[in-house]
């Protein structure tokens, strides 16, 4: 299994070599993403024995329609569980993450994170019965990887997953209106990369370098 996956992040990074300014940057990004799946393979294979599990599907679109404006994304996976037949949506992160679930769920009531959030909607209008919102983090190499797991009901309520869907229309009428003369700058250098005003923006936080699962 270990060389299988060794073989299996070796292939994906070959297809992206010309992503990387050095041989050096490339050959220490292919032992740290090593790292990080055997570390994840062994995790799953954990929850498997734990809980039987089937992955439906990976990078699964998301379309919802909030009055009249549409929300896109991609589900990085969607599971099933065996016994329930609940859904479990399932987002891989790289970056910083809250560091438990109550922190997460705060996250949310705040409005700092709609990700999930909004999945749970999407999946709910193509008729699933969403029980768990799950972030996986991969950021350090060294580290077990330890889930943070909201579950539908007890760790979030469905009430509070109502005020986000419904601060995410807000928040949409807002940024249609024209009417915003200035917006909060981002500490999250990420979202940067998709905002066509990056260029000049002088406010925009510094960029973190480039890595996997350091």
């Amino acid at each position: 299994m270990r060389r299988r996956v060794r073989e299996c992040v070796t292939w994906a990074f070959e297809r992206n070599r010309d992503g990387f300014e050095t041989p050096v940057e490339f050959e220490l990004q292919v032992r740290r993403a090593q790292r990080t799946a055997q570390r994840y393979v062994a995790w799953l294979l954990a929850q498997e024995r734990e809980g039987p599990f089937e992955v439906l599907g990976r990078e699964v679109a998301a379309e919802l329609d909030l009055e009249g404006r549409p929300f896109v994304g991609y589900i990085d996976r969607l599971d099933r569980d065996e016994r329930s037949g609940g859904i479990g949506v399932v987002d891989y992160k790289t970056g910083s993450i809250a560091a438990s679930p109550a922190e997460y769920a705060e996250k949310i009531r705040r409005f700092k994170d709609f990700q999930l959030p909004f999945y749970y909607w999407a999946r709910t209008a193509a008729g699933d019965r969403v029980t768990r919102l799950v972030l996986i983090p991969l950021k350090d190499a060294l580290l077990d990887v330890r889930p943070i797991v909201l579950e539908v009901g007890s760790g979030i309520g469905i009430d509070e997953l109502e005020r986000s869907r419904k601060r995410m229309i807000e928040l949409s009428d807002e940024l249609a209106s024209g009417r915003t003369p200035h917006f909060e700058t981002t500490k999250d250098p990420a979202p940067c990369a998709y905002c066509a005003y990056a260029v000049a923006c002088i406010s925009k936080p510094p960029p973190e370098n480039r890595r996997f699962g350091s």
